[in-house]
């Protein structure tokens, strides 16, 4: 099903894509080119919406915000499109349509941050920036139908909007350092680069039970806890001594 969801959105992508190029490109740019262009615009948005939530259909900690979001997104731009095609000034479709997009993007965001994998120190990034898009999307809906137009609420969206930015940014950072370590720690030495037979060691002080060379082994960039290395042309390096 997910195979066919993603083929459905490819189409439509194409689709909305070639609509778009000839509204733009047909001559006369009057009202049906721009409900042709604007269409476009939606569905490339709409895609692009689903297939973030899509990526984190099984794979996140809770499975319901992509499915969710992906719901939301499609009828979202849905209603949108028929917004724009039926020229409506009903004013409560409009904030009807912007807070289902609202919702659908906070729904994306919290999928794909939800695939990052992070260390119990840094872990806590994550619920505060999936706290800092709940809140920022209330306050948006909010200011949407509650017509708020008091300093201190664009103040608290602004704030809300640079954590958000922050702990974004933040995430996929701790997660390759994390990566990088956890790589680095389960390093092993394969072989004796004395007499070449097979090793499995860790890296730092290692002894040959073949031929009895004794050696370090550090990698370049350096393990926690040892020296790294200060060849240049290679990725470890190795000192021996017979015994």
């Amino acid at each position: 099903m997910r195979r066919t969801a993603l083929r459905i959105l490819i189409g439509s992508v194409v689709a909305s894509a070639l609509l778009g190029i000839w509204a733009l490109l047909s001559g006369d740019f009057g009202e049906l080119e721009r409900k042709v262009l604007l269409t476009s615009l939606c569905v490339s948005g709409a895609s692009i919406l689903a297939m973030a939530c899509a990526a984190a259909w099984d794979k996140g900690p809770w499975p319901l915000i992509p499915r969710a979001g992906m719901g939301l997104a499609i009828g979202g731009f849905a209603v949108l499109i028929v917004l724009i095609w039926s020229e409506t000034e009903a004013e409560e479709a409009w904030k009807s349509a912007a807070s289902l997009l609202i919702l659908a993007t906070a729904a994306a965001h919290a999928s794909l941050l939800g695939l990052a994998r992070l260390k119990p120190r840094p872990a806590w990034l994550l619920p505060a920036a999936w706290l800092s898009a709940t809140l920022l999307a209330a306050l948006l809906i909010g200011s949407i139908w509650g017509e708020w137009d008091d300093d201190d609420v664009g103040r608290w969206i602004g704030v809300l909007s640079i954590l958000l930015c922050a702990f974004t940014i933040l995430v996929p950072m701790f997660q390759r350092v994390g990566r990088t370590d956890e790589v680095a720690s389960n390093a092993r030495v394969r072989f004796c680069p004395a007499c070449g037979q097979a090793l499995d060691a860790p890296y730092g002080d290692v002894a040959c039970n073949g031929c009895g060379a004794g050696f370090r082994i550090a990698s370049r960039t350096g393990l926690p806890g040892q020296a790294s290395s200060s060849s240049s042309s290679s990725s470890s390096s190795s000192t021996s001594s017979p015994s």
